[in-house]
């Protein structure tokens, strides 16, 4: 896969010298990429189970609503925490897909 990917680096190189690509820093940050999202998911899962067993705990009907919004808040603290990691992390906004892929045609 290395040598594939060398070779492959190599030949934009030679087509496009001035846009050359490097599939070892791009390797490295889809790893990255991969990474965060497994410890995401794995967030994600740990709330789902401590949810379920909050649930099953649950001995009066006013502690249902308790339960619930705990949750919410705690899902939302999540998903905010991992958006502004990913977002500074990998900041795709800021890639104009269009004028990338003309450049590396060549126009």
């Amino acid at each position: 896969m290395a040598a594939l990917q060398d070779g492959f680096s190599q030949m934009m190189r030679d087509k496009y010298p001035r846009k050359g690509f490097d599939f070892s820093l791009a390797t490295a940050n889809m790893q990255a990429f991969q990474a965060t999202l497994l410890e995401m998911a794995q967030a994600n899962l740990q709330l789902t189970f401590e949810f379920g067993q909050r649930l099953g705990t649950i001995r009066l009907p006013i502690e249902f609503f308790a339960v619930i919004a705990e949750f919410t808040n705690r899902r939302m603290d999540t998903f905010q925490k991992y958006s502004n990691e990913m977002t500074a992390a990998y900041p795709f906004r800021a890639i104009d897909a269009s004028r990338e892929l003309t450049a590396l045609a060549g126009g």
